[in-house]
């Protein structure tokens, strides 16, 4: 691919398509409030809307850029990934760094297994009582 197709398509990219992804409502809630991979499905969603709506509002310009979105999986596939580093930041604990999925899955509390109805109507055996229960019978 020759050089300045390459640089019209980053300039592209990063002038017309990015900012528009940004603004896409449904995209911008999935940043604010869902995991990489939810934010990721909207991304997709939200940049092939982007992609249409600058093909219907000038075919002449962007006719070819669509058809290479449409038609080229490679290009597609690259523009997707390029836009989503553009415009997607992991959220950062207060340290500062990007939390890994690991940690974040330590730190969450784990649950208790519900205690069994006859576990919640009575206590445990005390075994200091059970002896004397069993002495006092024996006497």
């Amino acid at each position: 691919m020759p050089q300045d197709l390459l640089s019209k398509e980053r300039n592209l990219l990063r002038q017309l398509i990015v900012p528009r992804v940004l603004e896409d409502p449904a995209y911008k809630n999935a940043r604010e409030n869902s995991d990489p991979q939810n934010a990721r499905i909207e991304h997709d969603k939200a940049l092939g809307r982007v992609m249409l709506a600058i093909f219907d509002e000038d075919p002449e310009t962007h006719g070819e850029l669509y058809r290479r979105y449409a038609d080229d999986e490679s290009f597609r596939h690259s523009l997707h990934e390029q836009s989503f580093a553009a415009t997607y930041e992991q959220r950062k604990p207060a340290s500062g760094r990007p939390q890994p999925a690991a940690e974040r899955s330590q730190d969450q509390p784990v649950a208790e297994p519900p205690a069994s109805s006859e576990q919640a109507s009575s206590p445990a055996p005390n075994p200091s009582s059970q002896r004397r229960a069993t002495r006092e019978r024996g006497a």
